[in-house]
């Protein structure tokens, strides 16, 4: 996915009843994606909210934008990892 098709989501775009993301949450996950020099994968959740997702040598980082200023950051590392 990318992020003209994100905009181009609408209320109830996974069939349970998904909030679209607002303009403001998809704004923070551009700045953070141009922060980190590195096209991630995008996807909305139904809360509204989109995460960003980057997998390279065993690693793989979540990053879940709001429109606040929170984010949510996971790292998980897989068993192949040293």
């Amino acid at each position: 996915m990318n992020f003209q098709a994100l905009e181009e989501l609408t209320p109830n775009w996974d069939g349970y009843g998904a909030f679209t993301p607002l303009p403001e949450t998809i704004v923070r996950a551009k700045k953070i994606c141009r922060s980190l020099c590195t096209n991630p994968e995008l996807y909305p959740l139904p809360n509204g909210t989109v995460e960003l997702l980057w997998e390279l040598d065993g690693v793989t980082v979540s990053i879940e934008v709001g429109r606040t200023k929170e984010a949510i950051c996971v790292f998980i590392a897989n068993d192949e990892l040293k």
